[in-house]
């Protein structure tokens, strides 16, 4: 008897070992959010002189996060507030838009409800607005 709850303690703190270390036998978790969370991007147009592509990815992971107001600057310097509505209309998709720094330029569209997905979604602001 005394071998059995000997047995059973050395058991019990193995497995609160292993919980603990967030690992399962020979198995380590990974938070999906923090490698495959959502992704953005702003670069300037390869195509179009002056414009800059925007692009955002809702992750199929539903690592969704609101943003008040989140600074981006593409490679070149130009600059733009990206926005984020996680949860909008009662849904889980996302709500994003980017308002340029400088206000000669636009975005289109203004807006992007994105649901989870693997797809990014696409904005080009364009220069000669005023």
């Amino acid at each position: 008897m005394k071998t059995f709850i000997s047995l059973v303690i050395s058991c019990t703190f193995v497995t609160s070992s292993i919980a603990q270390n967030g690992q399962d036998g020979n198995y380590n978790y990974v938070d999906l959010c923090s490698v495959n969370g959502d992704k953005w991007s702003l670069e300037p147009s390869k195509e179009f002189p002056g414009e800059y592509i925007f692009s955002y990815t809702n992750s199929i992971h539903k690592c969704s996060q609101t943003y008040g107001g989140r600074g981006l600057v593409a490679s070149d310097g130009f600059r733009v507030i990206l926005y984020v509505i996680a949860g909008y209309n009662g849904t889980e998709n996302e709500l994003v838009y980017v308002v340029p720094e400088d206000p000669a330029y636009m975005s289109i569209p203004a807006e992007l409800n994105l649901p989870d997905s693997s797809e990014p979604g696409i904005i080009r602001i364009i220069p000669g607005i005023s």
